[in-house]
């Protein structure tokens, strides 16, 4: 007897060749057979994001360009999680961590902070910019559960709130105040379309069917 809906997977969210596809496919079908599925639908895309606050106010994009909190937790912006433009700066331990923030609604606009602040600006080619626009992504660092967003050119400067709603890199404090306007929520998204980087792919095997996201 068939699954009335297909099993999804969350795995590696970069464009990816065909062969690759059909490996991690094939391992991804060979692991759960015994589900009784009877096709593999492979969907390739951008790892999408929407942040939240701990007390649960959203992270958006003022009219000005600047990365703000909204007054509740309605308006959150979109944001495309990419490899850092700075990777040789941070210890390759910390390189996976190392990331930078695009605006999903533009295709060359990245969050960076300009005199500690956060916006929203297209991307310049210098060493500062890249600098600016790069963040090592933790997890627990404050609370369980919760991300904090690191500045890569000051470091123990964290991402955090001030009472107007903006965001900046701030220095590391040790109190609970500090540690609730630095943790995030993280909500991710995926993106299928037929693009040259985000495309659906099917693949049809006996007794398995599967949403492979990668």
């Amino acid at each position: 007897m068939r699954r009335s809906k297909p099993a999804v997977v969350h795995n590696h969210f970069s464009c990816v060749d065909d062969a690759k596809v059909e490996q991690e496919a094939g391992q991804l079908l060979f692991a759960v057979r015994h589900a009784r599925y009877d096709r593999v639908i492979v969907c390739t895309g951008p790892e999408l994001i929407q942040m939240y606050v701990k007390i649960g106010r959203a992270v958006q994009i003022s009219s000005s360009n600047g990365v703000v909190l909204s007054e509740d937790v309605q308006g959150a912006t979109t944001f495309h999680v990419v490899d850092c433009l700075a990777p040789d700066t941070v210890s390759e331990t910390q390189r996976p961590n190392c990331v930078s923030l695009m605006y999903a609604d533009s295709s060359d606009k990245y969050v960076h902070h300009a005199w500690f602040f956060l916006r929203v600006d297209p991307y310049e080619n210098s060493t500062i910019f890249e600098l600016d626009s790069s963040f090592i992504l933790h997890l627990d660092t404050f609370y369980t559960g919760y991300y904090a967003l690191e500045s890569v050119n000051f470091g123990n400067y964290y991402v955090g709130s001030v009472p107007d709603g903006r965001l900046k890199i701030q220095p590391r404090e040790d109190t609970a105040d500090y540690n609730d306007i630095a943790s995030f929520n993280i909500y991710r998204t995926y993106l299928c379309s037929s693009s040259s980087c985000s495309y659906i792919k099917s693949f049809d095997f006996v007794e398995a069917e599967i949403f492979l996201f990668l």
